[in-house]
């Protein structure tokens, strides 16, 4: 059986008559950028692909002692909230030489420190990911070997030594204001709110902010319709637990309930119907992100638009910036984003 020879940058560059460092640049797309001649562009791509050359990026990060791989560890990819993220990102990185290498942690510590780690041991460029509260030992740890971080979406909350690393993620408080308020516009007084236990800076000020939000209205705050779940896992049955006690023969109940993400949402317009809750005739619910399925005639959540895709490209900024400079100080990138998507089921 015959085994063809692999073809390599040199054998290639002896075949045209141009050095190996132009054969590079060519087939790393950077030529008309390094001024190199439409003709000889066109010589080392048409000679590459007759000969079947294909480059050996590990040889090529061994020589450079680098990985050409960026870890992106998320959540889940639940709700096309990733989908949007990634899409953003690969605006950014496609174009170029690094990689990002997906990876979940679903809520779950282990797991996340378990992608982390796999991270580290690859010696990955940088990593982005969407933390997790009492993670801070792992991200010093790639912090300390000099591998950028970028937290997505959320951080750890503000103490006194805070962690250096970058963020990219929505200035939610912002928008959360502008769901309450939709709410009191359109005539609801008894606002409550669905959330996640989950001690995360963000995630704190989206709770602060309707807090502040129907405080400044002159709205009382009744923690009686507030249910902040533990975050992750299966939540439906506490969900379901928590309307049954909001809406108890008897009781008063909320006219409104602000949810914390469009996903949650979901679950919680599933249980409504299950208990013959009305929606908006008995509670209107407004969620935030704007998910694709939101808008679905049958479902017609209002909500706030999330600027994912803006997410996922500052946060790959960030990451290709600090590859750049090393030892440059943290970049945050707090992106707003207050379009507001009135549905049905804020109509009163």
């Amino acid at each position: 059986m015959n085994i063809r020879a692999q073809v390599t940058s040199a054998m290639l560059a002896d075949q045209l008559g141009v050095s190996r460092a132009t054969v590079s640049i060519v087939l790393n797309g950077h030529g008309p950028a390094r001024k190199i001649s439409p003709v000889t562009i066109q010589r080392v791509i048409d000679a590459a692909r007759d000969q079947g050359y294909a480059p050996n990026r590990t040889a090529r990060n061994l020589r450079l002692q680098k990985s050409g791989v960026i870890g992106v560890v998320l959540a889940d990819f639940r709700m096309d909230w990733a989908e949007r993220v990634m899409r953003g990102m690969g605006e950014i990185f496609d174009p170029g030489e690094y990689t990002p290498l997906v990876g979940t942690h679903r809520w779950d510590a282990v797991r996340h420190r378990k992608e982390l780690m796999s991270a580290l041991q690859r010696r990955d460029e940088a990593v982005i990911v969407q933390p997790l509260p009492g993670q801070e030992e792992v991200y010093q740890q790639l912090m300390a070997v000099g591998i950028p971080l970028v937290f997505l979406g959320d951080r750890p909350p503000m103490s006194a030594s805070p962690l250096p690393a970058s963020f990219a993620g929505w200035d939610s408080a912002a928008a959360t204001c502008t769901a309450v308020r939709h709410l009191i516009d359109r005539g609801y007084r008894r606002i409550g709110h669905l959330g996640f236990h989950h001690p995360m800076h963000m995630t704190l000020e989206r709770t602060a902010a309707y807090r502040q939000t129907l405080s400044d209205a002159g709205l009382p705050v009744n923690e009686a319709w507030i249910s902040l779940p533990h975050a992750g896992g299966a939540v439906e049955g506490t969900i379901a637990a928590e309307i049954t006690r909001m809406f108890a023969p008897g009781a008063e109940h909320p006219d409104a309930l602000f949810v914390l993400n469009d996903g949650l949402a979901l679950h919680l317009l599933e249980i409504l119907d299950q208990k013959g809750i009305r929606v908006p005739q008995d509670v209107a619910i407004i969620g935030m992100g704007d998910l694709p399925l939101t808008g679905h005639s049958g479902i017609s959540l209002s909500t706030v638009r999330e600027p994912c895709e803006e997410m996922g490209r500052a946060a790959a900024h960030a990451a290709l910036s600090l590859i750049a400079e090393p030892g440059r100080v943290p970049i945050v990138s707090l992106i707003p984003g207050n379009e507001l998507r009135a549905r049905r089921t804020t109509s009163p």
